[in-house]
Parts: C-alpha cells; sequence; structure tokens
C-alpha cells in the first residue's frame, strides 16, 4: 500500500494550513469552519473567552465598569492562536459560507464539534446582535514609518474601511464620514461620477487630481457655493485632527445607530508589532481603554502575541516610569499552549482509514522494538522529543514520528527569532500544518514501511528564508564534493541551527535522518560521516566537539581566517604541555618518596621539549605525541630503550608516555591555538563584529575544556615504558598511575645500581646521589 491510501482525506488536497485574516473567500471559510478541530484545550479557551465576552452583551454598561473589555490570547509558532481569533471571527459575525453544494453558517458547523450545550447556547446569544468584526494582521496592515502614531492609524485605517470610507487617507474618510452623517454620501458620489465619468470609490486616493471636481459635487450636495466647497476641500488635511478620543467618538457614532450593534477589533500579532517599544504599547493601553470607557462596553479589542501581556510589557527596555497596570487590568488572558498541535494534525492530515489501521498494526507488531532503538535520541537531548509509544501511537502519527510536532514547531520560531528568515515567516504566512502536510506529499507515491526524515521540512520554510541563507545551501547543490545526501545533511544541520533542545551529534543526526522503519544505523552513521567530512572541507559547517553547526556567512568567513591563520609546531606542543602539566597534573614538578618523605625533582619534556630547563632530575617525564614529527618512529622498542637513558651514566632513566593517536582531539587543539591568536589579533578591532567574535571567544573557552577532558582521558589510557620496558600500572587518575610509576623507578634504579633504598634523612637531589 502508497501512503497517500493510507488517509481519510487525500494528502495532496488544499487543506489552507496557513491562516490569513484577509483571505475571505466562502469555499476558504467553508473548509476552515468544517476541518477546524476543537481540542479539549480549545474548547476551554471558547469557554473562557464567552464567560468574559457575554456579560457585555447583557449588560455592556456594567460589564464596561469592570473594565476589562479585551482578551490578550497568547502562544508560540504552531499554537493556532492566529486561526483561533479567526475562528472566534466566523462566530461572532455567524458567517455563511458554501462548498458549492451545501450552505452552512458558522454556529451550524460549531453544532457538530461536541461542545458544550450551556456553551452552543452562549454562542447563539452571542450572535443574535449585529456583531462588526474587524479582522487584520497589524504588521502586514500599519505603516511602521508613522512611528508611535502607527498602532492608532491602522486602528482608524481598518475602521474606516469596514465602514466603506477611505483607508488611505483619514481625512478624506472623515469627509465622507462628514456626508454620510448628513446622509447626503451616496449623492455626492453619483454627482462625482457624473462629473468625472469616473467612480468615486476608485478614485478618491487621487483625489488631488479632481480638487475642483469634489468642490463643485460638495456645493451641490451641501447646498454650498462651489467657493466655500473648494475652501472646505482645501483644508480637509489640515483640520483633520487624529487623537484617540476622536477614534473611539466615530466607533461610538458608529455603535449608537443602532444599539444591539458590537465592534470587534481581532488584531493577530500585535505583541509582536510592538516589540519593545513602551510608547507604542502606551497607545494600545490608551485605545483599548478610551473604547471601553467612550463605547461603553460595545467596542472590543482581541490580540494575539506570542507572549502573554506581562512578558511582553516586563521585556520593554526603559519603561521605567511608565504605568502599564490600565492595559493588564483591560484584558483577560487565554495562553494557548503546542500541546495540541499533535492532535490537530492528525486529525485534520492524518486520519487513517479503517483498512489502513490492520496494516499499521502490524508493522509495529513485527518492527516497534527496532523502530524504538532506531529513533532514540543520545543523552543530550532533553525528554520532550517523543518516541512512539504504543501501536495506536505510530497509526496516529505515521509516516511522522511523534517527536516531529515539538521540534518543528520549535524549529521554526527559533529560525524566525534568530532573523534567518523574512518577514513572511513571522506574519504566520507558514503554518505547522502546511510544513507536515508538504512533508507528506514527498513521499505519498512510497509503500508503507518508510519514514519522514527532518530534511523533509525543509522545503516549507525554503521560499521563505534570507537570500544569503538560501544562497548557501543552493551554491552547495551546485558544487559536485557535495552529494544529494550531504545537502539534505545540511539542510538537516541548518533547521536544528537555533533550537536548543537537540545538540547536532553524530547519534542525533543519525535518528533525525532514519527514512524507513529498517533502517541500517551502522551503514546511514557512515554515509552521514562522508557527508559532514565533505561539508566540513567546504567550509559549510564546522565542528564544535561533539557537534556539527551550520555556518552562516559571517561566521563562514571568521571560520575561513581562524583556518588560515598560521601557527608553529612549538605552538601545538607548548599548548600540549600546558594542557598536561598544568592542567592535568596542576603544576606539580616535585615527588615525595612515601617511605622516607623525601623529595625528588621531576624534569618534564613534551615532544622534547623542556619544561623546566635541560637539566635531567632524578626523575624525568617525557611525553610522546603525534605532535611530535618524529612520532611514527616510536614503536615499543624505541620507547623501552629511551625509558633507560641515563641508567649507564648513573642516572634514573625516564618515564616515556606515549599518548595515542587521536585525530579529534589535536585537531581541535589546533583549532583552539588558532582560534585564540585570530581572537587576540581582531578583538577590539571589528566593532561590527563584536558579537561574532564574543561568540567565537566562548566557544573556544568549551573546546578548552573539551580538550583538557580528552588529554586526561588520553594519558590514562597511553603506553607507559619505566627502565627498558613497558608498564602496566594501575590506577584511575594519571596522577595516580604516575605516583605509582615515581615509586618504580627510584626503588628499581637504586636496586639496579645495587644501593640500598633511601633511608631516613638521606637526601638526594639529582641522579648523581644515586650513584654515588
Amino acid at each position: 500500500m502508497q501512503i497517500k491510501d493510507l488517509f481519510i482525506k487525500d494528502i495532496n488536497r488544499p487543506i489552507n494550513g496557513v491562516v490569513k485574516a484577509d483571505q475571505l473567500e466562502s469555499n476558504t471559510v467553508f473548509t476552515e469552519l468544517d476541518e477546524y478541530v476543537i481540542t479539549k484545550e480549545l474548547a476551554t479557551h471558547f469557554e473562557e473567552f464567552f464567560d468574559a465576552y457575554m456579560p457585555s452583551v447583557r449588560d455592556p454598561k456594567k460589564k464596561a465598569e469592570s473594565g476589562k473589555i479585551g482578551v490578550w490570547v497568547s502562544g508560540f509558532f504552531g499554537s493556532g492562536k492566529s486561526h483561533f481569533i479567526k475562528i472566534l471571527s466566523y462566530l461572532l459575525q455567524n458567517i455563511k459560507a458554501t462548498n458549492g453544494e451545501i450552505d452552512r453558517s458558522a454556529i451550524e458547523f460549531f453544532k457538530d464539534k461536541n461542545l458544550d450545550g450551556f456553551l452552543l447556547g452562549e454562542i447563539d446569544t452571542a450572535v443574535t446582535k449585529e456583531n462588526t468584526v474587524i479582522l487584520f494582521n497589524i504588521d502586514s496592515r500599519a505603516n511602521t514609518d508613522e512611528g508611535v502614531d502607527a498602532i492608532l492609524k491602522v486602528f482608524l485605517k481598518v475602521f474606516n474601511e469596514q465602514m466603506g470610507f477611505s483607508g488611505d487617507h483619514p481625512h478624506i474618510a472623515h469627509l465622507e464620514r462628514e456626508l454620510d452623517q448628513r446622509g447626503v454620501f451616496q449623492q455626492f458620489k453619483e454627482e462625482f461620477n457624473t462629473l468625472t465619468s469616473s467612480n468615486w470609490l476608485e478614485e478618491r486616493d487621487a483625489y488631488d487630481f479632481y480638487r475642483d471636481d469634489m468642490a463643485e459635487a460638495l456645493g451641490k450636495v451641501t447646498n454650498q457655493s462651489t467657493e466655500s466647497a473648494r475652501q472646505w476641500v482645501e483644508q480637509l488635511e489640515n483640520n483633520f485632527t487624529l487623537d484617540i478620543a476622536n477614534f473611539c467618538k466615530w466607533v461610538k457614532e458608529y455603535l449608537d445607530a443602532d444599539l444591539n450593534r458590537r465592534v470587534l477589533f481581532f488584531v493577530d500579532e500585535v505583541g509582536q508589532f510592538i516589540g519593545n517599544n513602551t510608547q507604542m504599547m502606551l497607545k494600545l493601553q490608551t485605545i483599548t481603554e478610551n473604547l471601553g470607557t467612550i463605547c461603553e462596553g460595545r467596542a472590543w479589542v482581541v490580540v494575539t502575541s506570542q507572549e502573554d501581556i506581562d512578558s511582553v510589557i516586563g521585556h520593554m527596555a526603559g519603561s521605567k516610569g511608565h504605568d502599564f497596570s490600565k492595559i493588564q487590568g483591560r484584558f483577560e488572558r487565554l495562553s494557548l499552549s503546542s500541546s495540541n498541535t499533535s492532535e490537530v494534525i492528525e486529525k485534520r492530515l492524518l486520519s487513517k482509514l479503517e483498512q489502513a489501521r490492520p496494516i499499521l498494526q502490524t508493522l509495529y507488531d513485527q518492527k516497534g522494538d527496532i523502530l524504538r532503538n532506531q529513533l532514540a535520541f543520545d543523552s543530550t537531548t532533553t525528554a520532550e522529543l517523543a518516541n512512539y509509544k504504543d501501536a495506536t501511537s505510530f497509526i496516529h502519527s505515521y509516516p511522522f514520528v511523534p517527536y516531529h510536532y515539538n521540534l518543528v514547531q520549535k524549529i521554526f520560531e527559533a529560525i524566525r527569532k534568530a532573523g534567518a528568515t523574512g518577514l513572511h515567516l513571522s506574519r504566520g504566512e507558514r503554518s505547522l500544518l502546511d510544513a507536515f502536510q508538504s512533508a507528506a506529499k514527498q513521499v505519498r507515491y512510497e509503500e508503507v514501511g518508510v519514514l519522514i526524515p527532518l530534511y523533509y521540512f525543509y522545503p516549507a520554510i525554503e521560499s521563505f528564508l534570507d537570500t544569503s541563507v538560501k544562497k548557501d545551501i543552493d551554491q552547495a547543490a551546485e558544487k559536485e564534493s557535495i552529494s544529494d545526501f550531504a545537502l539534505n545533511i545540511l539542510k538537516t544541520l541548518f533547521l536544528i541551527r537555533y533550537v536548543d533542545v537537540i545538540k547536532s551529534t553524530m547519534d542525533n543526526l543519525v535518528t533525525l535522518c532514519v527514512s524507513k522503519v529498517d533502517e541500517d544505523r551502522l551503514t546511514l552513521r557512515r554515509d552521514i560521516e562522508q557527508a559532514l567530512n565533505a561539508l566540513e572541507a567546504n567550509l559549510l559547517i564546522a565542528r564544535q566537539g561533539d557537534e556539527y553547526i551550520f555556518l552562516t556567512n559571517e561566521e563562514k568567513e571568521i571560520e575561513n581566517e581562524i583556518r588560515e591563520t598560521e601557527i608553529e609546531l612549538s605552538d601545538e606542543t607548548k599548548k600540549l604541555s600546558d594542557l598536561i602539566f598544568d592542567d592535568v597534573l596542576r603544576r606539580d614538578n616535585i615527588y615525595r618518596y612515601p617511605e622516607n618523605k623525601q623529595d625528588f625533582p621531576i624534569s618534564r619534556f613534551c615532544n622534547g621539549m623542556p619544561r623546566d630547563g635541560s637539566q635531567e632530575n632524578d626523575l624525568v617525564v617525557k611525553i610522546i605525541s603525534p605532535i611530535d614529527p618524529n612520532y611514527s618512529e616510536y614503536d615499543s622498542t624505541v620507547c623501552a630503550n629511551q625509558s633507560q637513558d641515563g641508567l649507564s651514566s648513573g642516572g634514573a632513566g625516564a618515564i616515556i608516555i606515549k599518548l595515542a593517536d587521536n585525530n579529534k582531539v589535536f585537531d581541535e587543539i589546533r583549532t583552539f591555538i588558532k582560534t585564540d591568536k585570530f581572537l587576540r589579533r581582531n578583538t577590539g578591532n571589528r566593532p561590527e563584529q563584536q558579537q561574532l567574535l564574543h561568540q567565537k571567544g566562548s566557544e573556544n573557552q568549551d573546546r578548552n575544556r573539551r580538550v583538557k577532558l580528552a588529554i586526561e582521558d588520553l594519558l590514562k589510557d597511553a603506553e607507559f615504558y619505566a627502565l627498558g620496558s613497558q608498564q602496566n600500572p594501575k590506577g584511575g587518575a594519571i596522577s595516580t598511575i604516575l605516583q605509582e610509576l615515581y615509586k618504580y623507578v627510584i626503588e628499581n634504579t637504586f636496586s639496579k645500581l645495587k644501593l640500598v633504598k633511601p633511608f631516613p634523612g638521606y637526601s638526594t637531589r639529582n641522579s648523581k646521589h644515586l650513584s654515588g
């Protein structure tokens, strides 16, 4: 069975997953109402909304006295807040919609959604009033160039448009309002059309070209002289005063024309639009407060925001001295979580046919244990990323994995916050439902058994990415050294670049890229390793410990400069020496022999470079590492022989420590040195990149900590030689191992030289005392 044959509804159908305030075609409205999934959480929020709203329906003045004539709906990307207020707007209008065959009102749709009977009764009562609902996305309708007045002007703009007046020119709208109140607006339009052979509604935005015609038409309908009417036209803009009190007065005038009338402003993404702008928040506060008092509870403001009202106010810089208690007191709060995301996607998109369920049940029965192991994340990942719980979970989510719901939501939100997308994504023109449908369509012709890897979600946001980001990925696709699979790994790394719930480690990348139920993780791992090597070679990603990081353009420039920074072999040896002798061994250069408490100075060397001067003391420690150009010559025989140096001349010999060849650790050391050198040279000289340089410095500190731990492990697992033979010291810590070796060398050196062991009071400072 193919994937497309699993679902009750066609996976390829237009589902309008993207909620747009201005998309009001009848078939679109019908589909939105018909397919709207009311989860338990959403049912609670509908109840909370109508609990707050209904008192104003029954006694608006009393509700106005309570102060709360607004609702603040918060929730992060994918929580459904925009959809929630749009459905509310349909309900309060009791909008009529058709799919071409059936005509239904909004409340009729809701009667089929198993809602509480009392709630349905409240909704029925609410729609008996004439509700004028004005729904708009403030970010797309407002002009930010208008500064702090933008929020007032957009409220007036959408209100004027609802009234049939000019939206772009408030003074022209004011003229139209005046004529309408006098009952001559229609006559004015007819006179203008006669004089100009043009339609007033089509030409009013170009009123400057029709001043004489306007004056003549005004004179006729108001019984004024043409000259008086011309002066009126000339002074229209100068005489127009826009302030909050006037706006609220005009709304009240509209409401007073029908005492059963209500006006509701549904404002999407107001929190994002206001941001940290204190003055805009004060404007919103005053608008909401004045609408409540002047309109006596018959005008409502319902807004959505990524964050709740307290958080938005709390984040405002320089808000000291401003009292936002009034706006906090004006709004009821509804907080939508992401917990219903999976339920909505599963019901609208992934509901399975009855004949498909046994097939998926059998597949899970056969492969469930394997699946849970294949799709497990490493210990760096939080518990938020869920796996399949049982066969029911598998049937509901397939071909997706339960962790997709939470992870993809966090990806969209994180990318938006990081600024890696244009305004379209931030305006909500991409929904989670749309992203899941896009991913599912890519496998619709595959046989059951495939799974959705994370990179299948990339196309859902591709067209909304900033040009610089998309350009990097597009250019990578053109390189012969980058395979299609490597490109998918790059997309995966971009998607999880800014989320904090998952680290981009190898094990996690394998899990994210599993594309079939019986995937061979070992083979997939090898393919990913090969892809990562190609991406790193092309400077598209960077390694940070166990993680692989997608690089932005600026990061690439810095990364390339770091890579090109020249260092000396002696720099590497010195850093290794510092790590071993200072960080791991804590500058310990004296050994106290436990039998008689005598101190023996230690001479320390790393790759032949002396740490304590060239003279060798009683005890000598020599580190041999892959940094040494002659490392390959240090086989066990050579190391054993070198550990005897000094014995023939009466010395104590040396402890040779040969570190294993771990490319990753020593590459990290080189990267640390290059980064440190680059930062020392550039910090303070590039103010425009200061944040990135600071980030690089922080990363380098983390790298240093990782390398220190790795070197400690290398030391514990190293090959040890003393007195001509390989040793097998016991002890967990390297300091304990060395203590054992120091004791061994001292005691066996005396034995080989046929000397008695040191006695109490015997003092030795160098090897000549041992032979004397």
